[in-house]
């Protein structure tokens, strides 16, 4: 099919023309009147233009209903009376609040209220930000330029908008370490044609040949893998499929087999690879390397301070200090202070991820209660493992705001709450198998006669010989304080879980100075080294997921 729009009539049911470009970025543009109105209205038609200076572009189409009686759009107008505008980005969780303010609303009508949205001030222009948007351009109005249109009555004229923008403002949250836009995060929708939209979930990485490169030759850019798996596209599906069972229970089994987590890891892609067809090499450099490094963008910096934080309330003595309070309250049971313990930690779990704090900063500020918890006790310290599995079902629980209930709301379309009876079902389920398990194991350890460690060269080697006396702890408080801030910041005000975790780590210093200060290059050095271990075998772990999706 082909046409000429200049003199023929679209052959198809629907024009393809702007379907044919795809996807296109929302420019959601806020602007001010004369009157002082604000106004906000979405343009698919947008664009930046150049990086220096950087400008962007706008293009508006007329509007009006008669043929004979069109008008400039009310962002127009606002944009040439008041020379300036703001471009609010659009992520996927404000698509509604931007469809309801592609309402043709009335001048004197405030889209901002219409759609339940939030003004900030701008630094240079008049015009307001989109509060919630996690990126905003503010920009100075520089020329209009006029494109007649071919349409009856003049409604295919369009006013083109150009823009220089003087100031970027940019969510802390979407910034990954290493200075990179988390799309993953930010999620962008975009403009396809007709009312169709798409959201930017996942991007990947293409470098520039360098000049001595031979000239790039379409039948010879792709990979070996690609071809392979264009070549074997629906020919041998079950045999990928055996492939990636086979390559998960090799994990499993290397896994529990004492293996090194990145070495499993690597042996089980291999073996998905291979049945798939596709050439390791290829196969390793192109999805489960650009997986592993993905995960370590977005969560070193939560891992490192999670992990700095634990090892800074150890040293300072506030973990301690908060285990001898609980532990205190334990020991009141006479017969079960060993069962009250091995549930004690579990339930922390479990409340502290519910409300939303990351299991990794969990395992992490835990730990140290922990371990001195059982320590008082005299509680197998093996048996805390079985603490960490009631992050799965804070996660389970309807209402939980972990990133797997959440996320699953805009797959599905519902919200936190959505089947919340099974959910309930699915949790009192778990939890009961759980505490059977461990009443079991614990009456196992104690027919053993096992205590917290077995024996003084364990004590020794986990340093637990060195720990501080009662007398040089900060009080309970305080030593609450650092964990109390997180969860505050991060589960209450939503604030980026990488600065709660930091405000933490600054507060556990000024709590536990007296213990810190003497020895704080060490307490840095270590907490540091902490991090290294879990976040490259949890990163590998993670990367199987790029390969399964393959």
């Amino acid at each position: 099919m082909h046409y000429s729009p200049q003199n023929e009539e679209c052959p198809m049911a629907l024009n393809p023309f702007k379907a044919c470009v795809a996807p296109r970025p929302i420019g959601w543009i806020s602007t001010v009147s004369r009157d002082g109105i604000d106004n906000l209205a979405p343009f698919s038609q947008f664009q930046n233009l150049s990086y220096d200076p950087p400008m962007v572009m706008i293009a508006i189409n007329q509007g009006g209903d008669e043929p004979d009686h069109v008008h400039r759009k009310d962002t127009v107008n606002n944009i040439e009376s008041t020379g300036c505008f703001v471009y609010n980005a659009v992520p996927y969780d404000l698509k509604e609040q931007m469809n309801i303010t592609a309402s043709g609303f009335a001048p004197e009508e405030d889209e901002f209220e219409k759609a339940g949205l939030h003004k900030a001030e701008s630094v240079r222009v008049a015009a307001k930000r989109v509060a919630e948007s996690p990126i905003q351009f503010e920009c100075e109005y520089m020329q209009t330029i006029r494109i007649p249109g071919t349409m009856a009555g003049g409604k295919g004229t369009v006013d083109l908008i150009i823009g220089k923008v003087v100031e970027i403002h940019v969510a802390d949250e979407i910034i990954l370490p290493n200075g990179k836009l988390d799309y993953r995060k930010l999620r962008l929708i975009g403009r396809a044609g007709y009312w169709d939209y798409g959201v930017m979930e996942d991007t990947f990485a293409m470098k520039v040949r360098e000049s001595a490169q031979p000239v790039w030759q379409p039948w010879k850019a792709e990979s070996q893998m690609r071809q392979t798996l264009k070549k074997t596209k629906g020919k041998q599906p079950m045999i990928s499929f055996i492939g990636m069972i086979l390559g998960l229970l090799l994990f499993v089994v290397l896994a529990f087999k004492g293996f090194n987590l990145i070495l499993s890891a690597v042996a089980s892609s291999c073996l998905m690879f291979v049945f798939s067809g596709i050439s390791i090499l290829d196969g390793l450099k192109e999805f489960y390397l650009p997986g592993l490094a993905g995960f370590l963008q977005s969560y070193f910096l939560l891992f490192f301070l999670s992990a700095l934080m634990g090892k800074l309330m150890s040293d300072g003595g506030n973990a301690k200090k908060i285990a001898l309070s609980l532990s205190g309250l334990i020991k009141k049971s006479k017969n079960n202070q060993k069962f009250f313990c091995v549930l004690l930690v579990p339930v922390l779990y479990f409340i502290l991820c519910y409300v939303g704090i990351s299991g990794f900063v969990v395992v992490f500020t835990v730990l140290p209660i922990a371990k001195t918890i059982y320590e008082e006790t005299d509680t197998p310290w093996r048996l805390y493992c079985c603490a960490g599995a009631q992050t799965v079902s804070a996660a389970y629980l309807a209402g939980s705001i972990q990133a797997g209930n959440v996320y699953a709301t805009d797959i599905c379309g519902t919200t936190t709450m959505a089947g919340w009876k099974l959910s309930i079902v699915a949790v009192v389920t778990f939890w009961a198998v759980s505490l059977v398990f461990l009443w079991t194991m614990l009456k196992i350890t104690q027919k053993k006669g096992e205590a917290f460690l077995p024996s003084g060269e364990g004590i020794r080697m986990a340093n637990l010989d060195e720990g501080l006396s009662e007398d040089c702890l900060p009080g309970l408080l305080p030593s609450i304080l650092p964990l109390a801030v997180v969860l505050v910041l991060s589960a209450g005000f939503q604030v980026y879980v990488v600065k709660a975790l930091f405000a933490g780590c600054i507060l556990t210093v000024i709590t536990g100075h007296k213990n810190l200060l003497p020895k704080l290059k060490t307490s840095l050095s270590q907490g540091i080294t902490a991090a290294y271990g879990p976040i490259l075998s949890v990163s590998a772990t993670y990367a199987i997921g790029a390969v399964v999706k393959t």
